[in-house]
């Protein structure tokens, strides 16, 4: 999978909104265009302060990350409570994240063999997956030898 970089990221996002018929206000492109550009995902609060009007209330950030959530354009790390633009978000999938506890690197993995064997274990238990997200903490190779 080839790496975009970001203006490639927004344009592809900007497509994707007007092929579904979706605002992509400018709250939203903003916050998009920050998360794209942080390496190591970005938290609210940063994002929030990063807005245009300094004086922005956190709801204002808040829609504007769960319209991306809900469009699948962006992924919540739990782990380290932050947001970073999904690698394909034009594809149906479940995603696994690899996160560095070191220095916060993070990496969006996918695998078929693995959903399936989720998928499995779900329908054995009578259980009725909406998404799974699983997020497996570590360090990075550049971390561990260090």
């Amino acid at each position: 999978m080839r790496i975009l970089k970001n203006s490639e990221k927004i344009k592809k996002t900007n497509k994707i909104c007007d092929l579904s018929n979706l605002k992509f206000t400018k709250n939203r492109k903003k916050a998009f265009e920050l998360i794209s550009e942080s390496k190591y995902g970005a938290k609210a609060y940063d994002l929030l302060k990063k807005i245009d009007d300094k004086n922005s209330p956190p709801p204002v950030i808040y829609r504007a990350l769960d319209f991306l959530l809900q469009q699948r354009l962006i992924h919540k790390i739990k782990t380290n409570n932050r947001y970073f633009v999904c690698a394909h978000p034009q594809e149906k999938h479940n995603c696994y994240f690899l996160v560095c506890k070191s220095c916060g690197a993070l990496k969006e993995c996918c695998n078929d063999n693995l959903d399936n064997k989720i998928s499995k274990l779900a329908k054995e238990n009578d259980f009725f997956l909406s998404n799974s997200v699983i997020e497996m903490e570590g360090l990075c190779n550049k971390c561990f030898i260090s």
